[in-house]
């Protein structure tokens, strides 16, 4: 006697079961797969699901041999269709990827091309720097030394000014102050060309020093701006490499639901030719 609860919709669901173990659904092997009923319910159940699939009742759903060969033939032009076509993308997305490997590569040596490019300039700032730091000083040092002549020639001026009241007493030193003030003064006039000669060749070499500096400057921007753009580029590579990564994960994940999915085909079929010949 049947368990209560034997339905038609544990019949059906029983049936890929046995047809899944290359069996046809029979009553007796139904009953294995459920357990229990009564082998009357079980046969009337399954009367009810041929008729639902459209069988005769001497019919277990196997397919006729002629159309499992055409199933057979459609399966084998798929597969090596669909095996082609992975081969040839599989193969494009590696060619791809070695070339983006190969320009990313190449990106990599110009960056460290250029930061060595951007160290030496960097350096050589620096040096131009303290250079035009000690060319600052000599200047000042020389301006100073301007300063304290003038000063000296101002005084030595205001003591002549000041001995007017003793020009009488002293007319004959004063000759020979004036002949020696003369004589200094032409030397101190000497010395002032000579330091205006050489302040101004300091300041056109301080001037085409600072000229030469804003070109390496303008240079050290450029660089810095090149560089930029090669970090943009490496990054937009990378990117490019991880979609590519990415798109060849993708395809192989799809390789394989291809071929479980043939597997799982290959395996119905050689069920229902079992099934198809044991019902022969």
């Amino acid at each position: 006697m049947g368990r209560i609860g034997i339905s038609y919709q544990d019949v059906a669901a029983a049936i890929p079961k046995i047809q899944a173990q290359s069996k046809s659904p029979t009553v007796d092997n139904i009953r294995v797969v459920l357990g229990t009923g009564s082998k009357s319910t079980i046969a009337r159940l399954l009367r009810e699901w041929k008729q639902q699939q459209g069988l005769a009742n001497g019919d277990d759903g196997s397919l006729p041999s002629e159309l499992l060969i055409m199933v057979k033939e459609l399966w084998l032009r798929l597969q090596t269709k669909a095996d082609n076509a992975i081969d040839s993308h599989q193969q494009e997305c590696d060619e791809t990827l070695h070339e983006m490997r190969q320009q990313l590569n190449l990106y990599k040596a110009k960056d460290t091309e250029w930061q060595s490019r951007l160290q030496s300039l960097e350096e050589k700032l620096h040096q131009q720097n303290v250079e035009n730091k000690h060319l600052n000083a000599a200047l000042i040092i020389e301006q100073q030394e301007k300063i304290k002549i003038t000063e000296r020639a101002e005084s030595f001026q205001s003591h002549q000014l000041g001995g007017q009241s003793e020009n009488e007493r002293l007319h004959q030193l004063l000759k020979n102050a004036q002949a020696n003030l003369e004589h200094y003064q032409t030397e101190t006039q000497q010395l002032r060309s000579e330091q205006e000669i050489i302040i101004e060749k300091q300041r056109q070499e301080l001037k085409a020093q600072g000229q030469a500096l804003e070109v390496k400057i303008r240079e050290l921007i450029e660089y810095r701006f090149r560089l930029e753009m090669v970090g943009s580029k490496i990054a937009s590579l990378e990117k490019a490499l991880s979609t590519a990564e990415d798109k060849n994960a993708a395809l192989c994940e799809d390789y394989l639901l291809v071929s479980e999915e043939r597997a799982n085909l290959a395996g119905q079929i050689k069920q229902l030719q079992v099934g198809f010949e044991a019902t022969v």
